[in-house]
């Protein structure tokens, strides 16, 4: 499951930017532990469920309230010195 994610990663990082693909990786342990209880048989329990809510949560902010430029924007570059 997680060799699958991530080729499901890498192939999104050839289609969009780095800053829109990230947070998607958090949900990277989710998929997998669904995918061993739906493949392997594993119990799902109250604490993964949990946890796996906040993961989805976090993402769910991240994607949800960004403000500003990103940070490889050119103008959070902008009189910096910086390169992109």
């Amino acid at each position: 499951m997680t060799a699958l994610g991530y080729g499901i990663w890498y192939h999104l990082l050839g289609k969009y930017s780095v800053n829109q693909v990230m947070p998607f990786l958090l949900l990277l342990p989710v998929v997998t532990v669904l995918g061993g209880v739906a493949l392997l048989g594993e119990n799902l329990t109250l604490r993964i469920m949990v946890g796996g809510a906040m993961a989805i949560i976090g993402v769910a902010i991240i994607n949800l309230f960004r403000t500003g430029p990103s940070p490889a924007s050119p103008a959070a570059c902008a009189g910096t010195g910086e390169k992109r």
